[in-house]
């Protein structure tokens, strides 16, 4: 018996059933936090993507990383207007090895206030 295998389609098939459980996991890992009094540093990766660390003043454990591939929302306007951002909201997932990414990210028109 001779059996054809199509890797393409086999290869659609796994990526999509990866992609699920992405959308799982985040889906059940996502978490929402108002942030008041934040210090935001700009900084770039070895491939010079532009990316930001918002620190959380009040907790001195607690920073999150901002990449544009991760956010769905907001980019431009948090580029625009990083250096004088006071207040932040944003949805975030912890990864595995304890890291938050923020996902969400989107201006609301007060002017200082992300979503």
């Amino acid at each position: 018996m001779l059996i054809t295998v199509n890797y393409e389609e086999i290869n659609q098939i796994l990526n999509l059933m990866k992609l699920l459980r992405v959308l799982y996991w985040n889906k059940n890992n996502m978490k929402i936090k108002a942030l008041t009094n934040i210090k935001i540093i700009q900084n770039q990766d070895r491939n010079l993507n532009t990316y930001y660390l918002i620190f959380n003043q009040d907790s001195t454990e607690e920073a999150y990383f901002c990449f544009a591939n991760t956010v769905k929302e907001g980019w431009p306007e948090f580029q625009d207007n990083w250096a004088s951002i006071q207040k932040i909201e944003l949805e975030y997932e912890e990864t595995e090895k304890g890291n938050k990414v923020i996902n969400i990210l989107s201006h609301d028109q007060s002017g200082d206030i992300f979503v």
